[in-house]
């Protein structure tokens, strides 16, 4: 006898909350169970990540039904109205832009490979370990999987210095990815904001912008709370610089690394909805898949 089984892939969970929901599932008769899935393995990949569509994101009692690429027309009401009767207090819509798509090259072994490398590294120098090194891969895997290239390059920079000189490269691709964060958080602009410059090349100001706006007016001390994550904000930009400039530490390089790490996932989960960025990571795929068209149709 043949049956057919069905899955449901839960992403960007931790481990606590896995167990949780196998605990509640498992009076259900034909509840078979559940298993970690890793994209680093080739069969998890192919079987999972890039065979299964994704369906919806669920951030508390809000159901988030996706549509790709500014097609609206795959947004239908009646899903909407069905999903209300299930328990949810809201259902709302968001544009997934280039995820799963021809320019998303993000969901390659190779790329999963080195995310695990990456957060294994962090789960030995972060102050919660594995559970600090899921969560940072989790946020930056969902709201722009290039932020996390960019911090992981630095991180395996520093596995592989030798020198002085390889320790400087460190701090430059530190500085990227400073630079990236607040493309993230705040995109430049090119009026003053509270009288302030937020151009491309004053990122500083605009992460402390982003913090100011993200930081909500009900907090119990907002002020301070603004205070305390800008000055975190500055200490790492010079310590950052001080590595570009000679730092030869290849210990205290690291363990900046591990507080912008921190720090990170401290900004982008202040407001998820500000920081998710659909494009931004696939915008350079995209550009060349518009430049090869023009060209032929040129020819």
């Amino acid at each position: 006898m043949r049956e057919t089984i069905w899955a449901w892939i839960i992403q960007n969970v931790t481990h606590q909350i896995a167990e949780d929901l196998d605990n509640a599932l498992s009076s259900e008769s034909s509840y078979l169970g559940l298993h970690a899935v890793y994209y680093s393995y080739p069969q998890h990949l192919a079987l999972y990540r890039n065979s299964m569509p994704e369906y919806c994101r669920i951030i508390g009692n809000v159901c988030v039904l996706p549509y790709s690429m500014g097609n609206e027309d795959e947004i239908d009401e009646s899903e909407a109205e069905h999903l209300l009767t299930l328990g949810f207090t809201k259902v709302d819509w968001e544009d997934r832009g280039a995820h799963g798509t021809i320019f998303d090259d993000y969901d390659t072994l190779e790329h999963f490979q080195q995310v695990r490398d990456v957060q294994a590294i962090f789960a030995r120098g972060l102050p919660e370990g594995d559970y600090e090194a899921e969560e940072l891969v989790m946020l930056m895997e969902d709201l722009n999987p290039r932020l996390f290239n960019t911090l992981g390059a630095a991180v395996r920079a520093v596995s592989r210095a030798q020198n002085e000189e390889d320790i400087a490269h460190v701090g430059i691709s530190g500085r990227r990815y400073i630079e990236q964060l607040a493309d993230v958080l705040f995109p430049p602009r090119a009026e003053l904001h509270n009288g302030r410059s937020v151009t491309k090349v004053k990122f500083r100001n605009r992460i402390w912008a982003f913090i100011c706006q993200a930081v909500a007016p009900s907090i119990e001390n907002r002020d301070e709370e603004i205070r305390r994550r800008g000055l975190e904000v500055d200490r790492l930009i010079d310590e950052v610089n001080s590595i570009i400039h000679g730092m030869p530490d290849k210990t205290r390089a690291l363990k900046i690394l591990f507080d912008l790490a921190t720090l990170s996932i401290d900004l982008l989960k202040l407001d998820p909805t500000v920081t998710r960025r659909p494009y931004d990571a696939f915008n350079d795929n995209i550009l060349k898949f518009l430049r090869e068209s023009l060209d032929d149709e040129a020819t």
